[in-house]
């Protein structure tokens, strides 16, 4: 009989992923070579690339708990090592405009995704030769990215293309938060043609028109069978793929409130997208897999990843609108850990391109799955006492109307904001206005008094010839006068407190 796996039961799932699964698949993909990753042995640059994401966040989760300092420094020199060997694995096109990789874009994307990551955390182990040559290659290289997503309907025809596109959008926004002048270079050109366009969510709209919708039969518990809508890219692999890639947008619009207001309809579709993916998900679980080995990996990660950028149900509240089905979670994960698969050297079933996108489906099960953090044995019960609950339908209404609650709340609180706006404008209007009096009641009020002091002091202001009996005491009047009134203008015009009384 085989052994269940995370154990010891008493033990929390976080230290066992850790300790027992990440550690383990770590060493593998470092490989035995002092001066290499195993990936650079089959000569596959985008599986290296892979790894380097993966061994990154790896070395970030052991020094968060002071753990493998010495794993933590092989990661960083073979790192360094393995983009070294990228940036000679790049093919440069006859023009000398454009660079990419075995001039696929979806290898493309991940090795300058992977060039991005050990830039940011190695950075003082690159020479500054170095690190114009990674900058450039990563201009050219994005440059070409975009340029083949223009040419998608004409010539980049493929069946894998939901997958590739999403992978281009991941890394121009990745490359937008890094390096936000190479990436409104790429922009210029286009908006050139297109104007006030950017890019990403150029890409972003052109995921969102080709999805596919499916209408799936649930049956009900009282065994009668209804409808839900669900949406998908292809298939599991291409549809998790389009999710990260909306993930990314999310966070990356959620950073700037004038990006929130800009692409607020964006956003919405990206909502409701990502909870129709979630029901595609929910209903295509077949005994822990969806599909082959490679989507049922890539689906864990996708999954539990819309639980961390799906808004809050409300301000203030931190329950996310989605949470991924215990059950469905674990029955996946537990499969994909099971020991007929994961063996003891740590690799998936010995193969490589299985192995890294496992390893990161760890991580991301590790960072944020909410049930992560209990006791094995606590999962298991969990698990035992909700698995008879399969999806429903009204699982799928509830979780459509909270999304129209969410949107009706994103219109009154713009409402609300317009409302503020105009009280503010009009606020403001009246002031002016009354500003305006004052002042005009301030000179009309100063000026026969003005002239009745210069009749006291003997000065006639309507003959050409003035006529001063007492010059100095004027003077002494013209240099108390003056400030006065000029105070009594600069304490209307300059001092709003004064007129913030409601």
């Amino acid at each position: 009989m085989s052994e269940l796996p995370f154990t010891p039961f008493s033990a929390q799932l976080c230290d066992v992923i850790r300790k027992e699964y990440i550690k383990v698949v770590a060493y593998w993909l470092l490989g035995k070579d002092k001066n290499s990753i195993l990936a650079q042995s089959t000569n596959s640059a985008w599986e290296a690339a892979l790894s380097i994401l993966f061994l990154a966040e790896a070395s970030d989760i052991f020094m968060e708990k002071n753990e493998e300092e010495k794993l933590v420094e092989t990661i960083k020199d073979k790192s360094f090592v393995v983009v070294r060997w990228l940036l000679q694995q790049k093919i440069t096109s006859e023009d000398g405009s454009h660079v990419y990789w075995e001039k696929v874009t979806w290898d493309t994307s991940v090795i300058i995704k992977a060039i991005l990551k050990a830039l940011e955390k190695y950075e003082n182990k690159f020479t500054d030769d170095e690190k114009r040559e990674i900058l450039e290659t990563i201009e050219r290289g994005s440059s070409w990215l975009f340029h083949r997503f223009l040419q998608w309907e004409t010539e980049v025809k493929y069946p894998f293309g939901p997958a590739d596109v999403s992978q281009i959008a991941s890394t121009l926004i990745i490359l937008q938060k890094q390096y936000p002048a190479i990436y409104d270079r790429l922009c210029s050109n286009y908006i050139k043609v297109n104007k006030n366009q950017d890019i990403i969510v150029k890409i972003i709209e052109y995921l969102i028109h080709k999805k596919t919708e499916k209408s799936l039969t649930i049956t009900t518990a009282n065994g009668t069978e209804e409808e839900v809508i669900a949406y998908w890219w292809d298939d599991y692999f291409s549809t998790a793929e389009v999710v990260e890639s909306f993930a990314l947008f999310y966070m990356h619009c959620q950073s700037s409130q004038k990006l929130m207001r800009e692409n607020k309809q964006l956003l919405r579709a990206i909502r409701e997208a990502l909870i129709r993916s979630c029901t595609y998900f929910e209903q295509g679980q077949v005994e822990g897999m969806w599909g082959s080995h490679i989507d049922t990996i890539k689906v864990i990660y996708a999954y539990v990843m819309i639980r961390k950028i799906i808004p809050q149900k409300d301000s203030g509240i931190d329950d996310p609108l989605i949470v991924p089905e215990i059950h469905t979670i674990f029955k996946a994960f537990r499969w994909m850990c099971d020991e007929k698969q994961i063996f003891s050297d740590g690799s998936f079933l010995h193969t490589m391109f299985l192995t890294v996108f496992y390893s990161l489906a760890l991580v991301e099960v590790y960072r944020y799955w909410q049930s992560r953090d209990n006791k094995i044995e606590k999962i298991y019960d969990d698990v035992l006492w909700v698995s008879p609950v399969r999806t429903t339908p009204e699982r799928s209404k509830r979780l459509s109307t909270e999304l129209e609650n969410i949107n009706i709340r994103e219109d009154m609180k713009d409402e609300i904001e317009k409302y503020r706006n105009l009280c503010i404008k009009f606020k403001q209007y009246k002031r002016n206005k009354v500003k305006q009096i004052i002042t005009l009641f301030i000179i009309l009020f100063s000026l026969p008094l003005f002239f009745s002091l210069c009749n006291i002091f003997g000065i006639s202001v309507f003959n050409i010839c003035f006529k001063i009996n007492r010059f100095g005491d004027f003077l002494q009047f013209i240099t108390i006068f003056i400030p006065i009134i000029a105070g009594l203008f600069a304490l209307i015009w300059k001092y709003e407190s004064i007129f913030n009384k409601k």
